[in-house]
């Protein structure tokens, strides 16, 4: 996927790396899931108000959010210990 020009303005502007990095720091937990099922997993993101797919593929599950004809991509997956 490549981003157009607006779309790398706005991501510039609103520092979208690093708010997303320093996010993935601060929460870094050492409490994971041991096991938990696909089906749960979108149950909980969709009971938030989202619609979730899981790419088996890629194994990671799938968030797609439209605002003003401009769509948000997010991605999660779970690390198993």
């Amino acid at each position: 996927m490549e981003l157009s020009k607006k779309e790398l303005e706005i991501f510039e502007k609103i520092n979208l790396y690093d708010r997303h990095l320093g996010i993935s720091i601060q929460n870094q937990y050492e409490d994971r899931f041991k096991n938990y099922s696909n089906e749960e997993a979108i149950k909980i993101v969709e009971e938030l108000g989202y619609i979730a797919k899981y790419r088996k593929k890629e194994n990671f599950f799938q968030v797609i959010e439209t605002i003003n004809e401009m769509k948000f991509y997010f991605h999660f997956s779970f690390n198993m210990v």
